[in-house]
């Protein structure tokens, strides 16, 4: 349609240009006016009158072909300008999406290789037993859990200070392993970089989430209790589990509450039954 005005412009342009030479054949040729007569249009009388109409509505059609053209020129441009606009948006969404997947690839990658990386660790450490057996580690973590069980029944740490509770838990190793209980510590600090990696990362709080309940089941129930138990020891430990709900394999036992709400945070925990025992307790705190 816009080029079909186009055409009628540039048609009603020539007719303008050309409208002497076209009233002079219409004259001569049609009306019958002497050659003589059309050298001087004042002349001409009606006929000039005529002329003079016809030259100004042509001029006038012509002006305002010209300013429609030029209308439909910016409103093309406008257009133009729209669509590109549209298609730059477009482009930056797709742009944007990109980066997000690789983000999220980058970070998915850095993850796992994480979590393999404790798992190896975990399945090479071997210490020796009382009785000179060489075990797995896992296979300590699972007697000091139990071991720290039957403590509790003797004695809830309530009043111990964290100094008591490291020479504690360096006695009570040391009546299951003839080597340096320092390779399972070690061990645990794994954790730490998995958990900064979770805080750090420009993903969707949801996605979090995931991560944060992946990397909880990746743990074995026992592995949990001892790393309950010996987080309070080391600053970095604690500090690190604050907002990663990282405890979700063992209940709110009687035992294990007045620890848990003197060494550790509510966000610590993922379990809503160990959420009702904070605020039950008035210790919310992060």
């Amino acid at each position: 349609m816009k080029f079909l005005w186009f055409i009628l412009t540039g048609v009603l342009i020539l007719v303008w240009l050309f409208f002497p030479s076209i009233f002079n054949w219409w004259a001569i040729h049609i009306w019958n006016v002497p050659v003589d007569q059309l050298d001087e249009v004042s002349k001409l009388g009606p006929l000039g009158d005529i002329y003079g109409s016809l030259n100004t509505l042509i001029s006038s059609i012509a002006l305002c072909a010209v300013a429609f053209s030029t209308w439909l020129q910016v409103t093309s441009l406008k257009e133009t300008r729209i669509a590109y606009e549209r298609q730059f948006k477009l482009a930056e969404d797709v742009h944007n999406e990109q980066i997000k997947e690789s983000r999220e690839a980058v970070f998915a990658n850095k993850f796992y290789s994480l979590l393999n990386y404790k798992k190896d660790k975990l399945n090479n450490i071997e210490l020796t037993l009382k009785n000179n057996e060489k075990v797995k580690a896992y296979i300590v973590i699972i007697k000091l859990s139990m071991m720290f069980g039957n403590e509790f029944r003797e004695n809830n740490f309530k009043e111990n200070s964290i100094k008591d509770l490291r020479v504690c838990f360096f006695e009570m190793s040391l009546r299951i392993c003839s080597d340096p209980i320092s390779p399972i510590i070690s061990y645990f600090y794994a954790y730490i970089d998995i958990i900064n990696l979770i805080k750090n990362a420009k993903i969707p709080e949801d996605d979090k989430d995931f991560y944060r309940s992946v990397l909880s089941n990746s743990m074995f129930q026992e592995e949990q209790i001892v790393l309950f138990w010996i987080a309070p020891m080391f600053a970095n430990l604690r500090h690190i589990l604050i907002d990663s709900e990282i405890f979700n394999m063992f209940s709110a036992q009687e035992n294990y509450i007045e620890y848990a709400l003197k060494y550790h945070d509510i966000s610590s925990f993922r379990i809503e039954e160990w959420k009702k025992v904070f605020i039950e307790n008035n210790n919310t705190s992060t």
